[in-house]
């Protein structure tokens, strides 16, 4: 074979191989089927949930940066709670509920014993999957799922008993 001949080869397999994971990543953060762009709005760099409304809304948080950072709810005096505190990894998915009106999140990176806040609307991309029902046992606001790629978090949404739709 020509060196030509293999460089060509090469390059069809290098395309071909790109191509396949700008799919495989395109897909990943692509909202899942039924999500809507609506129920929160952002603002101050922190992202609120039910904006106008005190119903069971149903969240899908999509961490679109290249960092691990946490979403949390901002408890008295601008710092955070442990208790809402979740880490969502880079690409990675989690879910929260929550039936409180204007329930505000917030993005925080933990640095050098502190903690540097990261303005939401650029790291996390949200989304509702309308019309939730809940068990009977799951009410308020918490985490559903926590820190997982899209096929998974979907998954133990409806493995909590969960549904959502029209």
């Amino acid at each position: 074979m020509s060196a030509k001949t293999v460089s060509t080869a090469l390059l069809i397999l290098v395309t071909l191989l790109f191509f396949n994971v700008a799919e495989a990543r395109t897909s990943e953060s692509a909202l899942p089927g039924g999500c809507l762009a609506s129920g929160f709005k952002h603002g101050g760099g922190e992202v609120v949930l039910n904006p106008d409304s005190e119903k069971q809304g149903l969240f899908l948080l999509h961490n679109i940066s290249s960092e691990t950072f946490q979403v949390t709810h901002p408890v008295g005096g601008g710092t955070a709670s442990a208790g809402w505190t979740s880490e969502i990894g880079p690409g990675r998915w989690s879910a929260f509920a929550t039936d409180s009106k204007a329930f505000t999140l917030s993005c925080m990176k933990p640095v050098d014993g502190g903690v540097k806040t990261l303005p939401c609307e650029d790291v996390l991309k949200v989304c509702e999957l309308p019309n939730p029902k809940m068990p009977a046992d799951l009410s308020g606001s918490f985490w559903v799922s926590e820190d997982k790629n899209a096929e998974g978090v979907t998954a133990e949404i409806k493995s909590r008993g969960v549904s959502w739709g029209k």
